[in-house]
């Protein structure tokens, strides 16, 4: 598959799938070692990211497109969910574990840190 950078956005949107980090790297005229100076990573460090993807976090993969002069958009199409308010209970439950800024913030809104 070739990708240029005009098609990048179409193949990705449109689900045509296959379309890698290093299609995207190649795609922009950055080879590994100029990505790795753009990221403040080491070339091996790229070569990584490359290797494991999709099995890599959101954050390096949107760190890794910024530093190609891109962004990473989400986009949710449709979720099934029960439209009902969580109770205070079950929104514990889920943010029990879990240290993000969000979650401390719904925990100090419901009373379970300060």
């Amino acid at each position: 598959m070739t990708v240029t950078p005009e098609g990048i956005m179409a193949d990705v949107t449109e689900g045509a799938g296959g379309v890698t980090l290093a299609d995207l790297r190649r795609a922009s005229g950055k080879n590994q070692r100029e990505l790795a100076e753009a990221m403040g990573v080491q070339r091996a460090r790229v070569s990584q990211i490359e290797a494991d993807f999709p099995n890599v976090h959101y954050l390096v993969v949107q760190r890794y497109l910024e530093a190609l002069g891109g962004r990473l958009t989400v986009q949710v199409d449709e979720l099934a969910f029960d439209s009902r308010e969580l109770t205070a209970d079950e929104t514990r439950k889920l943010t029990k574990n879990r240290n993000y800024p969000a979650d401390r913030a719904i925990r100090r809104a419901s009373g379970d840190i300060s």
